[in-house]
């Protein structure tokens, strides 16, 4: 498992992941190490956009092929009052 995002300081108000793999599928876990019993499991080719309630935690992948790759967008925004 690789840990590929950290919680925001501020707010994550979008993001958006791409399997870009040919055949590894990935998984996907938040606040905690990734596994193949990892909830969130994209297959080759599969994108995830988060906008409307997004995951403020640490995010964690897990490829169950040596050439898993995942491409990932995110933009935060300052918390109010900070």
């Amino acid at each position: 498992s690789i840990l590929f995002l950290l919680e925001p300081s501020g707010l994550r108000n979008m993001l958006m992941m791409r399997n870009a793999s040919a055949l590894a599928n990935l998984y996907i876990e938040f606040a905690k190490e990734a596994s193949a019993n990892s909830t969130m499991r994209m297959a080759p080719g599969d994108i995830i956009l988060l906008d409307a309630v997004v995951p403020q935690d640490d995010l964690h992948v897990f490829s169950d092929a040596a050439n898993g790759v995942l491409r990932f967008s995110y933009s935060n925004i300052a918390r109010s009052g900070m």
